[in-house]
C-alpha cells in the first residue's frame, strides 16, 4: 500500500500559477528560485516528494523544506531565501555614515578642499 502524505493540498491561484510557470522557464531568475518554482508546480500536481526530488535530481529535504516554506509563508517567499541572521556589525551607523561621507573627497578630478591631504 503507498504511502499517503499527510500534508494538505496546495492551493494556487492563477496568479501565482502563471507567476511560478514564468520562474520556472526562466534563465535570468537564479537557479534556486528556478528550481523552488518547480518543486512548488510538481506539488501542485500532486507528484509525491521522491518523485519531485528524482525529477529534479535533488534531495527530498530540500523539496520538504522548500514545500513547508510555501504553506508557512506564501509562495512568493518560498521562491526567495530566507534572510539570515548573519554577523553583526562593528562600526556604528555614524561611523559608516562619516566613512562614506569622505568617499566623495574627489569630486570630478578636483580634491575637495575640506579634507587634508596626506602625502
Amino acid at each position: 500500500m503507498p504511502f499517503v502524505s499527510k500534508r494538505p493540498a496546495l492551493q494556487l491561484t492563477e496568479e501565482e500559477l502563471e507567476k511560478l510557470n514564468r520562474v520556472s522557464k526562466s534563465r535570468t531568475q537564479s537557479k534556486s528560485s528556478v528550481d523552488r518554482a518547480k518543486i512548488i508546480l510538481g506539488y501542485h500536481e500532486c507528484k509525491s516528494i521522491s518523485q519531485i526530488a528524482r525529477e529534479l535530481e535533488t534531495n527530498r529535504p530540500k523539496v520538504e523544506r522548500t514545500i513547508n516554506k510555501a504553506f508557512a509563508y506564501g509562495i512568493h517567499v518560498a521562491l526567495e531565501d530566507l534572510p539570515r541572521s548573519g554577523r553583526s556589525r562593528k562600526i556604528s551607523s555614524a561611523a559608516r555614515t562619516w566613512i562614506l561621507s569622505g568617499s566623495s573627497l574627489f569630486h570630478v578630478g578636483k580634491l575637495n578642499s575640506s579634507f587634508p591631504v596626506l602625502r
